[in-house]
């Protein structure tokens, strides 16, 4: 019996205690659903098993969530900046209870495609937790205490990751959110105090902030987004100060105390003097850990925490695939889908190998952070002779007129003959602009082809063609290009 839509947008389960597919995927997120739905491409018989909802963490408490609150606050800070612009408004204020449907609403509209795709593909869906088994036998408990088992001549798991709660003292004690708790608040808090500085923190940081919120980071390392280009974290640290958001690097939090209502964070700075902070709101964002307890009773091999796999997507045990935050490495919503499309085509007889040299990583703070590819650093200690070339948006006519000019491109590439080895990105649409490196990185082209290339008149994409054009000309005069 094939899954089918109902009036809500999750898809109707299957009751089939003895059914046997080709493949089955455990995990319904960004990586099991894009891996059903393409091994049913493929021909394949495939169910899916899922104990949530469907979308993973991606789509209920992650990505699509957090984006769809951060253009509400692109749209206060629009209303804020057109004041100076001479657009006048009334006084500006904020229905959450709106703003958390509009984004359940959002929610609600991609589930429902994800069960409609899942019934045009004629796949099974069967609502519960996969757990596997020896001999590809997946049991699937349900919430209501059933238990049914199927089989698969193929597997993949896809079971994503949780927050970590870090071990720090008193933290088990106090109230604090995640990002999995922390979109359903009942009011906006008159304080916020993020502990990680990363993407999700910062992120995090800009909706609160927009939402006036008195709002602090805490980052153990020595920047925010510490894995991202030095320049990329300087710039964003900036422009986010500028919004009242209060960063404290090279801080470590030492406790947590809950005082009543009110939760107080002591930190040791880099100088070892004591800090202390008093919040409404605290949000714990450190990282996220591989969700396991699909494979908890078989011998799969892992790699640190996480399920280790080859670049087929192969697990220890044959014929089982694993795919997604269970296996880390790029911990990305659209990884996790290259890699279930990876996963299906092997399992379904074809050969198919993961590649992850271009890679964007995308950061959707106020302004937008996106890079692909190797930072200047990184290439250095490859032993990879590169260098470097940034163009400032401040000469863009695009962001002139956005009002948007504190961005920047900056090109890594080879010296001897340009190609691309890497691009990031800060600025206004550069989640989107992205793409276009990423492009000419997969097929090796060097900054002279993107000179090639015209480009629309006016963009903030030119910044790409401009900085191409710097680089280009360097090269001629230095006779490496004739």
């Amino acid at each position: 019996m094939a899954a089918t839509v109902g009036s809500t947008s999750e898809a109707v389960a299957v009751n089939s205690a003895a059914a046997r597919y080709d493949i089955v995927v455990i995990g319904g997120g960004p990586g099991g659903y894009v891996a059903a739905l393409h091994a049913a491409e493929l021909g394949k018989k495939v169910a899916l098993v899922e104990a949530d909802f469907l979308g993973g963490t991606c789509l209920n408490r992650g990505c699509i969530p957090s984006k769809t609150l951060l253009k509400h606050a692109e749209v206060i800070e629009s209303i804020e900046e057109a004041r100076a612009w001479g657009i006048e408004s009334g006084e500006l204020s904020f229905s959450l209870d709106k703003m958390k449907k509009r984004k359940d609403d959002v929610i609600q509209k991609l589930r429902g495609g994800i069960a409609y795709l899942l019934s045009q593909g004629k796949i099974d869906l069967h609502q519960g937790f996969g757990i596997l088994e020896e001999g590809k036998v997946i049991r699937v408990e349900t919430k209501a205490g059933e238990t049914t088992r199927i089989q698969a001549d193929r597997i993949i798991v896809a079971t994503g990751s949780t927050p970590v709660v870090p071990p720090i003292p008193g933290l088990a004690s106090a109230q604090f959110d995640t990002s999995d708790t922390i979109f359903d608040l009942p009011a906006i808090p008159k304080s916020v105090v993020i502990i990680g500085g990363g993407v999700i923190g910062v992120e995090f940081a800009c909706i609160f902030a927009s939402l006036q919120s008195d709002v602090t980071v805490i980052e153990a390392a020595d920047r925010i987004i510490p894995s991202e280009d030095a320049d990329a974290s300087k710039v964003l640290t900036k422009l986010l100060k500028k919004k009242g958001i209060r960063f404290y690097t090279s801080t470590k939090v030492t406790e947590v105390q809950q005082d009543g209502e009110k939760k107080v964070v002591k930190c040791t700075d880099a100088k070892g003097k004591e800090l202390s902070f008093k919040t409404e709101t605290l949000i714990v964002s450190v990282g996220r850990k591989p969700n396991l307890s699909a494979v908890q009773d078989v011998a799969i091999e892992k790699e640190g925490p996480f399920i280790k796999v080859n670049e087929k997507m192969e697990t220890n045990l044959p014929g089982i695939y694993a795919v997604g935050d269970v296996v880390g490495g790029y911990q990305l919503a659209h990884v996790a889908s290259a890699e279930g499309v990876v996963a299906a085509a092997n399992a379904a007889g074809l050969e198919e190998k993961m590649e992850y040299k271009v890679v964007p990583r995308c950061i959707y703070t106020l302004p937008e952070v996106a890079s692909v590819g190797m930072t200047e650093e990184e290439a250095k200690k490859k032993g990879l002779s590169v260098r470097t070339e940034r163009f400032d948006h401040v000469g863009n006519g695009k962001a002139l007129a956005l009002g948007e000019t504190n961005g920047f491109v900056k090109v890594v590439y080879e010296e001897k003959y340009g190609e691309i080895i890497g691009v990031t990105m800060v600025g206004p649409h550069v989640t989107e602009m992205i793409s276009e490196a990423s492009a000419f990185m997969h097929l090796e082209g060097t900054v002279e082809e993107v000179t090639k290339m015209i480009h629309p008149h006016p963009t903030v994409s030119e910044a790409f063609y401009e900085n191409a054009m710097h680089i280009v000309n360097k090269m001629r005069t230095n006779g490496v290009l004739v």
